[in-house]
């Protein structure tokens, strides 16, 4: 099954002044089950395309495809639907609602999802190695750590794929290598991984590379893991 796919894809950020083309007839297909990793240098629409295919941009032109719909084929529930049960998101920021605890901030995602699963939620932190950390508020955690906890948060509704924008970002090396680690695992658990990353060392946890540059993809081969 193709998680998202899309053909001569444009992105333009346009206002009253200024025209600023940041995609430029992007062909891609994700299947299911991959983990890739997408690089380029600053500027190259790198986040632009993780945020367009996954819906979280409108596209300019082109086609694009999502769990094998076309995005102008789904209403605007069910792109939110999408984001609450098939989509999950990481970013570089781990964004947790400090005057909640680790296992209140996931439970967040369940209720605005309309679930009630708090053996869900636990199983999301096991799933990070955070479970016994779950009474901890984020200024009590590491960066390392909350980026843990936005992983479970991610999890708790059991997404089919995650994008991730700069999940390491953040972190030093060694609590960077960690959470890459953690990606890999639930990749091979079957959750399909989009991860955008300025460090090349990533790219050893990743089963494909896409590389941009002014837009365009330059670079996409298989890595062995």
């Amino acid at each position: 099954m193709k998680i998202v796919s899309c053909r001569n894809l444009v992105k333009i950020y346009q206002n009253s002044k200024v025209t600023t083309p940041v995609l430029s007839g992007i062909n891609l297909s994700i299947e299911q089950g991959e983990f890739c990793g997408i690089t380029g240098p600053s500027g190259s629409g790198k986040t632009t395309l993780l945020y367009t295919l996954s819906g979280l941009e409108p596209i300019t032109d082109g086609e694009l495809l999502l769990f094998e719909k076309n995005i102008k084929d789904y209403s605007a529930g069910e792109i939110a639907d999408l984001r609450k049960f098939q989509i999950g998101f990481v970013f570089q920021f781990y964004n947790l609602i400090p005057n909640l605890t680790a296992f209140e901030n996931i439970k967040l995602a369940q209720i605005i999802a309309k679930r009630d699963d708090d053996e869900q939620v636990l199983t999301a932190l096991e799933m990070v190695e955070m479970a016994q950390f779950k009474d901890y508020f984020p200024n009590e955690l590491s960066g390392g750590m909350q980026q843990r906890v936005a992983i479970a948060r991610c999890l708790v509704n059991q997404p089919q794929v995650i994008f991730a924008d700069e999940p390491t970002g953040n972190l030093d090396q060694k609590t960077g290598q960690e959470i890459m680690t953690i990606f890999q695992k639930l990749n091979r658990q079957g959750i399909t991984i989009i991860l955008v990353t300025h460090s090349e060392d990533n790219l050893r946890y990743c089963s494909r590379h896409i590389k941009l540059t002014d837009g365009k993809i330059i670079h996409d081969h298989k890595l062995e893991v």
